[in-house]
């Protein structure tokens, strides 16, 4: 997909004052990836009780420019690959449901 803003460190133009960082956030346009998926499966076990998996997964990647400071191939705020695992008793006006829901934890996003 092109045209996708991406958030990149540069080096600052003016300098402000009491701020000693020298390096300025930006945007710029980008030409990204994105790979997704999901799944859903429901197993009942008897007429009232079920058990559902569903899960999603995203990977997002962009082109490089190391002139411009962009050198990490990776999106950045791309939710990591989650999961829902959950047991249902279920009557026709009530139902209870416990549900475990699983995510993969990441490392700091720092924009490059």
């Amino acid at each position: 997909m092109s045209d996708f803003i991406t958030v990149h460190g540069q080096r600052k133009i003016n300098t402000a004052p009491g701020v000693m960082n020298p390096m300025a956030r930006s945007y710029m346009n980008v030409d990204a990836r994105l790979l997704t998926g999901e799944f859903a499966l429901t197993w009942p076990f008897t007429d009232h009780v079920s058990s559902a998996v569903r899960g999603s997964y995203t990977r997002g990647t962009k082109d490089t420019d190391p002139a411009a400071g962009i050198t990490s191939a990776n999106l950045a705020e791309i939710p990591p690959a989650n999961g829902i695992v959950s047991l249902r008793y279920d009557r026709a006006v009530v139902f209870v449901e416990a549900q475990g829901v699983f995510a993969r934890t990441r490392t700091a996003w720092t924009p490059t």
